[in-house]
């Protein structure tokens, strides 16, 4: 029974002011090393400030979903080209289409009425091929369209907070030392926020002392990763957590379903 997490977080966020308009380094790959042709889940930002906005999923051979961060909307796109620096996605029912501009690092829309109106709604921040794109993936299925999307402001179970990821300013260099290890314990210091660590998914900030989740999120020191719940965490004091179990370097611990008692030689009950 062990904990394959989506998680939850002590972690506060923080954010950085950016200039009006955000520079983009033309020559710059887009971070994440996905193109036009490879990827598969792209992370979006606010064009002034760089926060985090939204992600664009690719859900079946033709179909893209947009899952809005923290909030409940999902919209469906099909795909209508590709090529090395642009896709392009359609949704005829709102009658918009979407392009993905590698060159740009932005976001565009326009009318489909209107091919030759485009204007800028995101900065790219993250685009992903298939392979890559697990954490992408992760925080997508968090986000809108589902009920942890809908409602992210859910309490874990032992009354901690809920997770917030970072925005560090775009363009800001995160140095880690060559030979550094990242584990759940330790990582290089989050950027602006003392007394927190960078998690390895390079999004979360987890509390020195606590555990960070597989895919996205953290916990706070003595607590682990909730398996059952999304953006929550569970520790001792909780009846359905197995004492001894927590694995401090993965952030999972064997634990039961809500409503079951962890009894001793790690069985459930009911």
């Amino acid at each position: 029974m062990k904990a394959m997490l989506l998680a939850a977080a002590w972690a506060v966020a923080f954010l950085l002011p950016l200039p009006a308009s955000a520079q983009v380094d033309p020559s710059s790959p887009v971070p994440g090393g996905a193109t036009g042709t490879t990827v598969a889940c792209l992370q979006a930002g606010d064009l002034n400030s760089g926060i985090f906005q939204t992600t664009f999923l690719l859900s079946s051979a033709e179909g893209w979903e947009e899952r809005a961060h923290m909030k409940p909307d999902l919209f469906r796109y099909k795909e209508r080209q590709r090529t090395e620096t642009m896709v392009e996605l359609a949704d005829n029912g709102r009658g918009m289409a979407i392009q993905f501009d590698f060159e740009r690092k932005r976001v565009r829309t326009t009318r489909i009425d209107q091919p030759d109106a485009w204007r800028d709604l995101y900065h790219i921040l993250n685009a992903s091929d298939k392979e890559g794109a697990t954490d992408c993936v992760t925080l997508a299925r968090a986000s809108g369209g589902t009920a942890a999307g809908a409602n992210q402001s859910a309490v874990p179970r032992n009354g901690g907070t809920t997770v917030q990821f970072i925005t560090v300013k775009i363009g800001s260099m995160i140095n880690v030392a060559p030979g550094t290890k990242l584990s759940a314990t330790s990582g290089p210091p989050c950027p602006g926020q003392a007394g927190f660590f960078l998690c390895p998914n390079k999004f979360t900030c987890a509390p020195v002392g606590g555990v960070c989740c597989p895919g996205a999120g953290a916990c706070s020191a003595g607590t682990f990763c909730d398996k059952f719940i999304a953006n929550a965490c569970i520790g001792p004091g909780d009846p359905a957590f197995c004492p001894g179990t927590g694995n401090p370097v993965t952030g999972v611990s064997l634990h039961c379903a809500p409503g079951s008692t962890c009894l001793p030689g790690n069985f459930c009950d009911p």
